[in-house]
């Protein structure tokens, strides 16, 4: 009774509504992609897995990549979207992050990850540039994120800055980009988000 129990609660949090498979060209590398729907808890999306072949599907995914995520509720939400691209042996991963309303602890940003295929369709990160705002800045009194906008005067503000630095680095996986290359990331990302031929996959 007590593992059916557990069974129906991991259910009711925990639901995949659809999923698609569609196959994908790297190099001269083939892959799988398997496209989820889910939902868990106040989040709810959709995600893309890649894999080496269909054989493979059972086993771990290369990577699981966020293509659309809404956190929060009516009062908010923090929005997620994500884009692939194709560019010979690399894959480029595009991800922005906005927030809406009283989502004031929703991450606003963006980043660009590199992948490339080596000959044994394995995916090694070759460059990872990340810009991130935890919290909205109002809300950021206490941190040292409110130094990426309001230069650090001293070496306690660098040091927050530097720690606020190293965290987002640390959980994205990605260097951090400043001032005018931040804008520039951000706009890069915007505009490969933009829609192009109705495909989540888009190649050169």
């Amino acid at each position: 009774m007590m593992i059916k129990f557990f069974l129906l609660l991991f259910l009711s949090v925990t639901q995949l509504l659809s999923n698609s498979i569609g196959h994908i060209m790297i190099g001269n590398n083939s892959y799988t992609t398997l496209q989820e729907s889910y939902r868990y808890y106040d989040r709810q999306g959709e995600e893309i897995k890649l894999f080496k072949d269909e054989k493979n599907r059972d086993s771990d995914s290369l990577l699981t990549f966020v293509l659309k995520e809404n956190t929060g509720s009516c009062t908010g939400y923090g929005l997620e979207v994500g884009a692939f691209e194709v560019q010979g042996d690399e894959l480029v991963l595009y991800t922005s992050w906005e927030r809406t309303g009283l989502a004031d602890k929703s991450p606003f940003g963006a980043q660009i990850k590199r992948y490339v295929a080596d000959d044994n369709a394995s995916l090694r990160v070759v460059s990872s540039k990340v810009y991130i705002e935890s919290v909205k800045r109002s809300e950021s009194d206490e941190s040292g994120m409110k130094y990426l906008y309001d230069k650090p005067q001293t070496k306690q503000e660098n040091e927050k800055l530097q720690k606020y630095v190293g965290l987002i680095e640390k959980y994205y996986k990605g260097d951090f980009v400043f001032d005018k290359e931040a804008t520039k990331l951000i706009l890069e990302v915007k505009e490969a988000l933009k829609p192009k031929n109705g495909s989540v996959w888009k190649k050169n």
